[in-house]
């Protein structure tokens, strides 16, 4: 399964916290993600370069991920802090979580570094007008952010939601193949051009879970970890209770 829309690489707490701490946290919370059954992430702003380094490095276990870097706010826009404006002059290239950016040229410089830095895909902070149409293509994301030791992963619940909202085999479609069509779109930034994400042929990556039950009829089934009998990602298999 994919969760296209997390925060994993910042710690969203109140309060002062050292960094460490903070890194620590979230390598455990993604941990219990990939133990949900979630072998991707598609990260929508935070500092997540070493993360995936490392889970892709096989260091630690965690999902693999498609960076963002920074997402970009205009001046006291959605992104906006008190942090952001401390590190404005050495933004661009600063590992924080927001760049802010006004006007045209700053935009495109904004974009830009975060390419460079390595991001699959870029999160800009604007107003939107969402236009709700039945047939859309749906991607399954939750917003994740780590708020502290006692954050639990909530994957779950959403997959409850989505299978109320938009019936099983649309939800199913957004937690598996429809990423790999989105995926798609990031030509020559994919920072996995060797395989397919969420489908099951041949070319694909190795990931798979063996449920006790039917997600096809009921994909709720797969928001009960105790139902997730098998989870491989990459060819490693992280859980095995088949034996």
């Amino acid at each position: 399964m994919t969760d296209a829309h997390v925060h994993m690489g910042c710690l969203f707490a109140k309060g002062e916290f050292p960094v460490d701490y903070a890194t620590v946290l979230t390598v455990a919370k993604c941990k219990d993600a990939l133990m949900a059954g979630f072998t991707t992430f598609r990260d929508a702003g935070s500092v997540s370069e070493g993360l995936k380094l490392a889970f892709d490095e096989g260091v630690l276990p965690g999902p693999r991920i498609y960076p963002c870097g920074a997402y970009i706010s205009q001046t006291c826009g959605h992104g906006d802090s008190e942090y952001a404006h401390t590190y404005r002059d050495i933004q661009y290239r600063h590992p924080s979580s927001t760049v802010l950016a006004d006007g045209v040229p700053e935009i495109i410089r904004a974009v830009r570094e975060q390419f460079y830095r390595g991001a699959s895909h870029i999160k800009l902070m604007a107003t939107e007008i969402l236009n709700r149409h039945e047939d859309i293509r749906l991607l399954f994301g939750t917003d994740m952010m780590i708020t502290g030791p006692d954050y639990q992963v909530e994957q779950s619940e959403d997959i409850r939601y989505y299978e109320k909202r938009f019936g099983t085999m649309r939800a199913l479609r957004a937690l598996t193949g429809t990423a790999n069509e989105v995926f798609a779109l990031t030509t020559y930034q994919n920072p996995y051009p060797k395989g397919k994400i969420g489908v099951l042929e041949a070319g694909a990556f190795a990931d798979l879970l063996l449920v006790d039950g039917d997600p096809t009829k009921r994909v709720s089934v797969l928001a009960d970890t105790d139902h997730l009998r098998l989870i491989m990602k990459g060819g490693t298999v992280y859980k095995n209770t088949l034996c």
